[in-house]
């Protein structure tokens, strides 16, 4: 059976206090900006002067949010910057991603994969600018239980479509599940099915 997101964290918490002590105000305000943590616990964290002590915080806080938190959390820790600024967090990314595709179904990796890559991750950028309209996508999959009523919710807060297609597209189970990247595949083909033929061209 393959580790959970709170486990991994859990199992990792160490690790990720000292990778993050090279900057803990970055993490922070990644973690504020993508929805993982609250602008008041933002707010409190950041008064922490000790790196350590607020990473170990930060982490205490993503653990008890649950599941989707953790694997949110996993997903912010693939920015580029994020990437760039912790490189010893990067390398350890980079063999989770690993060992992800060894433990997914041959199906799972397989299936809308495109140059070795799962088309929904491949077109990230595209589809989180070009979408307009995300509410159709997001009674779709709250149907067919991708996401939960408190996903809908959050996401329908946001502002502006970017905005929406961003915070959907850091959810666990779309970040980091190979099925439910599927089923956002096939419900953007019913959605938005000129703008997927085109990605299709590029790729």
């Amino acid at each position: 059976m393959a580790t959970t997101k709170k486990q991994l964290i859990k199992d990792n918490k160490m690790n990720l206090i000292e990778w993050l002590r090279v900057d803990s105000q970055l993490i922070l305000q990644y973690a504020q900006s993508k929805g993982v943590i609250t602008d008041a616990e933002y707010a409190g964290l950041k008064t922490i002067t000790n790196p350590d002590d607020a990473n170990c915080r930060l982490l205490d806080k993503v653990y008890d949010k649950g599941e989707d938190k953790c694997a949110q959390f996993l997903c912010v820790m693939k920015e580029t910057q994020i990437q760039e600024t912790y490189p010893e967090l990067a390398k350890w990314m980079t063999g989770l991603s690993a060992t992800a595709s060894e433990e997914g179904s041959s199906e799972s990796r397989s299936k809308y994969m495109t140059g070795g890559q799962h088309f929904i991750d491949k077109h990230r950028i595209a589809l989180i600018e070009r979408i307009s309209m995300v509410d159709p996508i997001l009674d779709r999959l709250q149907m067919k239980n991708v996401i939960t009523q408190e996903n809908y919710s959050d996401i329908r807060c946001q502002p502006t479509s970017t905005r929406r297609m961003r915070e959907l597209m850091q959810l666990g189970n779309i970040c980091h599940s190979p099925k439910g990247k599927d089923i956002l595949y096939e419900v953007l083909m019913e959605t938005e099915q000129f703008l997927m033929e085109d990605l299709k061209k590029e790729s």
